[in-house]
């Protein structure tokens, strides 16, 4: 019996670890969180220079990485600065937000999929795919509700139409990045209803 004992405990430090690798690779994501508080302070023209920078380092980083096999030491800056895929998408689809919807509706999309993506993705990876949407859902009316207080408020029902939107399209499997899908589905949600 203690043999079985012994053999599992390798299986379970594994998930354990891999399930810990993929909520530090989510909780990365939260670094970009500058970009709603950049479009909000800065404008649209420096926050466009900010996240240009971001996507740029972050390919230049995979660049160095993979293509040249040039290790970033120390090994700590290795692993925050690790290159995702994930996070590319992430650094285009705020591009995309802020370059193609009007500031208060860019500000909206970032948060959903910075905010939203983020714990929905780790509520996933725990709980399972039906509390994925809830907190999904939670999030981005959360931060929705956040942005009504400063002076850029529209309608509350044009936030909650973006977040249903976002919400349908993580429920959808489509062949693409859920980063970009969510963006521009919710933009386009809320621009047709302020329109």
């Amino acid at each position: 019996r203690s043999k079985i004992v012994a053999a599992n405990v390798p299986i379970i430090s594994r998930r354990l670890s891999k399930s810990g690798c993929d909520i530090r690779l989510q909780l990365r994501r939260l670094s970009i969180l500058t970009l709603p508080l950049s479009c909000y302070f800065l404008g649209r023209q420096n926050t466009l220079l900010l996240n240009t920078i971001i996507l740029f380092s972050v390919l230049f980083i995979a660049y160095l990485k993979y293509y040249l096999k040039i290790e970033i030491k120390p090994k700590n800056l290795g692993k925050i600065f690790e290159p995702e895929i994930e996070f590319i998408f992430l650094a285009a689809a705020c591009f995309l937000s802020i370059f193609f919807f009007p500031k208060i509706i860019a500000m909206n999309i970032l948060l959903f999929i910075i905010l939203g993506n983020t714990f929905a993705q780790i509520a996933k990876e725990r709980y399972g795919r039906a509390l994925e949407i809830v907190t999904f859902a939670y999030v981005c009316l959360a931060s929705s509700l956040f942005l009504l207080f400063f002076p850029l408020v529209f309608d509350w029902h044009i936030a909650l139409l973006g977040c249903l939107a976002g919400a349908v399209i993580r429920l959808i499997k489509l062949p693409f990045n859920q980063d970009i899908a969510v963006s521009l589905t919710s933009g386009l949600a809320m621009v047709l209803l302020l329109t």
